[in-house]
């Protein structure tokens, strides 16, 4: 025998043979494995026995299956080379995009100054022409003061002729003719200056400017299906969970980091796999890393409410009665766009470069990251607080009417229940499955149902789950975990789904 099939007749959980077979499950198992997670399984079958009445003929379709799958990874190996390939491409044209952008701000700029360079030169050619205007004027009536003036040298105080008479009252006259106009012509003077007066909006734009733009990652499904050349062979590579046997283990527990009062409404886990408090009292976001520690605090403009993230730096969060979202870079503490939504804003949620927003008596908005209004989904959100995107539905919690709902993208109501053991349903979270995950915020509990709503389980209750007045929580699919908080105790856990 040779050591891969040894390691396959071996548990790879216990490291027993494996020496039963349990119909029930599928599976062949261990001793050990009965005590762990097959204790209720009943007609379980000793392997030695089942193995000489086994019917092995769907082999060659096991064979078959293995050679499809291969293909299949072939085809996307391909399918992501040629992805890498179009990367490089989308890089050049956006270095080529951003050059052009650059450019087009050069030129508007270049234009602005040359409008400003001729404005200079028009006034001070116009400033000019009148200064030498006035200094001709001047002149002028100096040349005619000095005039005046040589006439004194034919008169005196002792002359007592009547030319002398004469000739003073015709000095005086004529004096006070020109003095009246030259003393109005010196009170109007007015030295002249030019000035640069920068606009104020232009250097603040200058100063508030601090990236030409961002680059975004838009991902979606590929378009290539799995592919099978025996379609009576039914490989489930990724069985439906059972709710009836969902469980939920702790992984970490997490002490947010407190200040004299919390109000903590959501809770997510970052790309970075660190954790991050939506602290509405003391508006701020705390973030802990995954071993449970504080790391730091983010303080934000107002009371912030829900947050979602958007790629590896940046994250959107709402402001409830602010009536306002922001886009925030948490890795440099600061708000890239403010997103006015005219009424109270609350849930949000995230999908392809666009915002689900709940927004109070219009519906749940989709804006676009730079702030567009794209749609509007018609629902009723007077009380809804919570949204959780699977697919192409939408699940919402209901606070007053106490229940769970789920829409299509146009507004239609699929489905909506309420759950006896669960009241003010708060956060809302689905996995890949589309089970939906829902906290009760009074009943200090927490909820699975199925896709259709019609089968649930409560997961945990009571304070002996450490829930107290819970109100967050967030599915992530990558680890298959769950995290959820409590409002006012600073008390959150990370846990296993089983």
């Amino acid at each position: 025998m040779s050591e891969e099939t040894e390691k396959f007749d071996q548990c790879i959980i216990h490291g027993k043979e494996l020496d039963y077979y349990c119909p029930r499950h599928d599976e062949v198992i261990c001793e050990a494995c009965i005590e762990s997670k097959h204790e209720g399984c009943r007609n379980l079958i000793d392997v030695d026995q089942i193995s000489k009445d086994a019917d092995l003929s769907e082999l060659s379709d096991i064979k078959q299956a293995a050679a499809d799958m291969e293909e299949n990874i072939e085809s996307f190996l391909k399918d992501q080379r040629e992805n890498r390939t179009q990367l490089d491409e989308q890089k050049n044209n956006i270095a080529s995009d951003i050059k052009h952008f650059r450019d087009k701000i050069n030129d508007h700029l270049d234009r602005l100054q040359q409008d400003l360079m001729d404005d200079l030169s028009e006034t001070h050619t116009k400033l000019a022409a009148q200064i030498e205007e006035t200094i001709k004027d001047l002149e002028n009536k100096k040349s005619k003061l000095a005039s005046l003036i040589m006439n004194f040298d034919y008169i005196t105080e002792e002359d007592k002729s009547p030319t002398n008479f004469i000739i003073a009252k015709k000095v005086k006259k004529e004096l006070t003719r020109l003095t009246k106009p030259i003393t109005v012509l010196l009170h109007s003077l007015r030295h002249s200056s030019l000035e640069f007066d920068a606009s104020t909006e232009a250097e603040l734009m200058v100063l508030e400017i601090e990236s030409f733009g961002a680059i975004a990652i838009s991902e979606k499904s590929s378009s290539l299906q799995l592919s099978s050349k025996n379609e009576d062979l039914k490989l489930n590579l990724n069985p439906a969970r059972n709710i009836a046997e969902m469980k939920l283990k702790v992984k970490t527990d997490i002490r947010i980091k407190n200040k004299a009062q919390l109000s903590v409404q959501k809770c997510i886990i970052l790309p970075s796999n660190q954790f991050l408090f939506v602290d509405e009292k003391n508006e701020r976001l705390v973030i802990h890393d995954q071993d449970g520690s504080h790391h730091h605090d983010i303080s934000v403009s107002s009371k912030p409410f829900d947050v979602v993230v958007i790629d590896p730096r940046r994250v959107a969060v709402t402001y409830g009665r602010g009536r306002q979202l922001e886009i925030l870079d948490i890795t440099k503490h600061k708000c890239d766009r403010i997103i006015k939504t005219g009424n109270d804003c609350w849930g949000i949620s995230h999908r392809d470069g666009n915002l689900f927003v709940v927004v109070y008596r219009k519906g749940i908005e989709v804006i676009s990251i730079a702030g567009q209004l794209i749609a509007v989904i018609p629902i009723n959100v007077d009380h809804v607080f919570y949204i959780s995107l699977h697919a192409d539905k939408i699940y919402y919690t209901d606070w007053a009417e106490n229940t769970v709902n789920c829409c299509d993208f146009n507004g239609d109501e699929l489905w909506c229940y309420g759950y006896d053991n669960v009241v003010s349903e708060q956060g809302i979270a689905t996995d890949a499955e589309g089970n939906v995950f829902v906290v009760g915020y009074r009943t200090n509990n927490v909820m699975v149902t199925s896709p259709d709503g019609r089968r649930y389980k409560v997961l945990l209750s009571g304070e002996s789950d450490g829930l107290n007045w819970p109100t967050g929580l967030f599915y992530d699919a990558q680890g298959d975990r769950l995290l959820i908080c409590n409002e006012t105790d600073g008390y959150a856990a990370l846990y296993d789904i089983e």
